[in-house]
């Protein structure tokens, strides 16, 4: 499989995220490092514990999708299915 250097990175997670480290070489092209990155709308940081967070976009995406599949299930469901107290 071939790699896309100049659309890859990598981030180190741990204790040690900020020391510097060797570089990575593929195929003769150094892949950067970086401090930060977005990868399917997962925003991710390079910290001493692994953290992401979700862009507004992706967020919103996602709570539409839900909304819209819970919004069928309710309607189409009878009394005794769905029960909100």
């Amino acid at each position: 499989m071939a790699i896309n250097v100049g659309k890859s990175a990598f981030m180190l997670f741990g204790p040690r995220f900020k020391n510097a480290c060797v570089d990575i070489v593929v195929s003769g092209h150094s892949i950067k490092w970086e401090m930060s990155a977005t990868y399917l709308g997962v925003y991710l940081k390079s910290c001493t514990k692994f953290k992401c967070s979700f862009s507004k976009k992706t967020k919103r995406d996602f709570l539409k999708s839900f909304n819209s599949i819970f919004g069928k299930i309710v309607l189409g469901a009878s009394e005794g299915v769905v029960r909100v107290n």
